[in-house]
């Protein structure tokens, strides 16, 4: 813990600060200890060297030395030879980082505008859903403080102790779908409760039919093969698409550039949240089988495992066949029930691999109905071809064979031993 020395009209106060603290605590105590009153239209500064010191970060961000002598001023009232001149109108930038899909917002404000005002500002200008105006329990977390919504009435970013850039984090509250149903609508006009909601895509084609499987077979060119027939220095160029998806995947471990540090558990809940924010309109379930063939199916969230298991005997050969499915990791048997939902109860998500176990497990395939293998597609197999591929023949003599490199001739710094 550290001490730091408030001179005011030549009188000197002591303060202990601890490396957490911020000097707003600080400052009110020295007001308390010289009995200074507050008037309207001023307001205490702590200066240090003519420069005025931030109140809102922590004493170990200030770089300032332990004992350091910190002179308390009252801006606003009148200007001598010697102080400093009153102080004008000051602006700051505050960075809103926002939950529930609502992003980030960067806004430049006066620090003698009010918390609240300045928060409905941000709500108008992201839309916000008319539940989290009229709630009160929406939270924000400047530095390491959080405050309630409550908290804030009344306040200014001045009174807060924030004079200089800052990021704050708003937390809305997690809250049910309870829209009720208007009385003036018939009955008749309702949609059934079993009614699947329809989806649209963003290209406005029509999502594929559920329940109908589709076969995979594995590709008889090996992988090796492939990447070298078609492998150019192009491909290794990374495009501005994988940039920024290379910088948010950085965002997301550290916590976002320039915004507040965070623990790993703290990163751990922001994403298991966020998880749980990710509504699944659809499943995607591909079954491996042991002779590397697939099936792909589509189901909807409210498809039990049940459903699962009656699809895949369906596209069996042996309908009789005595099976189980698991899940690959961890590796955990998925039971059949007529009770548990797909995403609700076993946590299926857009797209989930399941693979076969057939009792016996000595039975080699093929699994699948020839019907379904007569159409199958081939798995891995690219929509169309590279633009340098369909330029040259394909051909098995085209296909340059990868150069080995051999050391020649032996470098001047590398010395061998006689021995």
């Amino acid at each position: 813990m550290s001490a730091v020395s408030v001179e005011y009209k030549f009188q000197s106060f002591k303060v202990k600060v601890a490396a957490n603290d911020s000097l707003n605590g600080a400052l009110q105590a020295s007001i308390a200890h010289f009995r200074l009153q507050k008037r309207e239209g001023s307001r205490f500064v702590l200066f240090h060297n003519k420069t005025p010191v931030a109140l809102d970060l922590p004493w170990r961000f200030l770089n300032l030395p332990a004992g350091a002598k910190l002179e308390l001023l009252e801006l606003g009232g009148v200007e001598g030879p010697g102080e400093p001149p009153k102080a004008p109108a000051q602006s700051i930038k505050v960075r809103f980082i926002v939950n529930n899909h609502y992003g980030t917002m960067m806004m430049e404000v006066d620090v003698q505008e009010s918390v609240m005002d300045v928060l409905k500002k941000v709500a108008a200008a992201q839309e916000w859903d008319e539940k989290y105006l009229q709630s009160s329990k929406i939270g924000l977390q400047i530095i390491s403080k959080r405050y309630d919504i409550g908290e804030l009435e009344g306040h200014t970013f001045q009174s807060l102790g924030i004079l200089e850039s800052v990021s704050i984090r708003v937390t809305l509250p997690e809250m049910e779908d309870t829209t009720a149903v208007p009385r003036d609508i018939a009955p008749s006009a309702l949609p059934e409760a079993n009614a699947p909601a329809p989806t649209i895509t963003k290209e406005g084609i029509p999502p594929a039919p559920q329940h109908e499987p589709v076969a995979y077979i594995p590709s008889e060119v090996p992988i090796s093969t492939q990447i070298t027939s078609i492998e150019s220095e192009d491909d290794f160029e990374m495009t501005v698409e994988q940039a920024r998806r290379y910088q948010n995947i950085l965002s997301a471990k550290t916590g976002g550039l320039g915004g507040p540090l965070m623990t790993k558990r703290m990163r751990e809940e922001m994403e298991e949240k966020r998880r749980h924010n990710v509504v699944v309109r659809e499943c995607l379930v591909r079954v491996k089988f042991p002779d590397r063939t697939y099936l792909e199916i589509r189901f909807a969230p409210t498809d039990t495992s049940d459903v699962v298991y009656s699809q895949v005997r369906g596209s069996l050969v042996n309908d009789n066949a005595t099976f189980k499915l698991y899940a690959p990791h961890p590796h955990a048997y998925v039971e059949p029930s007529s009770e548990r939902e797909l995403v609700r109860d076993l946590a299926f998500s857009t797209k989930t691999v399941l693979l076969y176990e057939q009792d016996p497990a000595s039975t080699t395939g093929p699994f699948l109905k020839q019907s379904l293998l007569d159409h199958a597609s081939v798995l891995g197999e690219p929509t169309e071809a590279p633009s340098h591929v369909a330029q040259t023949p394909a051909s098995p003599s085209a296909v340059p064979e990868p150069k080995k490199k051999t050391l020649k001739k032996v470098p001047k710094w590398l010395k061998l031993s006689k021995k």
